[in-house]
């Protein structure tokens, strides 16, 4: 079993080794705060909700998640 624990989740990179550079720190909480501000904005948090994946798997893959086309 592998377990990590990311400091601010994967949103601060997946698994990469840290660096130390300014830069670096900068572009990843730029990255925290964008994330953070446009999940904010959004109305649609889960994919299932979203309409146009409704629309996707009803009209393309055979209606249902999990089907053999999907």
């Amino acid at each position: 079993i592998e377990v990590m624990a990311c400091r601010g989740g994967c949103i601060g990179g997946g698994g990469q080794p840290r660096v130390k550079l300014p830069m670096a720190d900068k572009a990843r909480e730029a990255r925290i705060v964008s994330l953070y501000t446009r999940d904010a904005e959004v109305q649609v948090k889960a994919a299932c909700d979203n309409p146009d994946i409704q629309k996707l798997y009803a009209e393309f893959f055979d209606g249902k998640p999990m089907s053999h086309k999907a």
